[in-house]
């Protein structure tokens, strides 16, 4: 996949007059792309337009207009981005009452490390980015990449998709939704 280029990050006043209607059409493309697994893990597999949304509501958030600060930026979002033959997805551990999060951080230390995307049948591991999980507790935010093989590439649009976590405190197995299967194959022939 592409990587985003300067060029394609809109200025902030211009941004500003699409950015409700580009929300709108970035949410519905990230529920396309989300799928639930358990009762409070989901991940979001990123694509150009996922992360460049994700770019430009940095730049807006903090006010960026230093050419530099948002190359930067870009270039941070950019490791988001899979390489050829791979998907990649945020994790997110989603637990709103905060007793209840730091209750479970402590018991989910490699979770990140436990995630199986199944195709067809056959398991691919997703390989974690390092350092997002301490010996006491985890982060709530992973980043997860799946080396997909070609033909297991191709079996994806057919939709016999499951995301696994094989975690000793958290094992769930979820179906992927036909939509989901259909977005992530796209990505293959981008």
């Amino acid at each position: 996949m592409e990587k985003i280029q300067r060029n394609e990050v809109m200025s902030l006043p211009d941004y500003e007059k699409v950015r409700a209607e580009l929300r709108t059409h970035i949410m519905a493309l990230k529920d396309r792309r989300r799928v639930f697994v358990g009762s409070f893990v989901s991940f979001v597999f990123e694509n150009q337009e996922t992360v460049r949304w994700q770019i430009q509501e940095m730049v807006r958030a903090e006010a960026v207009t230093r050419e530099e600060k948002i190359q930067e930026e870009i270039d941070i979002y950019n490791e988001m981005l899979p390489d050829a033959g791979q998907l990649s997805a945020t994790m997110f551990i989603e637990i709103a009452d905060m007793g209840e999060l730091r209750a479970w951080l402590p018991h989910l230390v490699n979770i990140e490390h436990s995630v199986k995307l199944y195709i067809g049948g056959e398991a691919v591991n997703g390989v974690a980015e390092e350092g997002r999980s301490e010996e006491d507790r985890t982060s709530t935010v992973h980043y997860v990449r799946f080396n997909v093989p070609p033909h297991l590439q191709q079996a994806l649009a057919n939709g016999q998709v499951e995301i696994a976590i094989e975690h000793p405190h958290y094992t769930f197995r979820t179906a992927v939704t036909p939509e989901s299967c259909a977005a992530l194959a796209e990505d293959f022939a981008a």
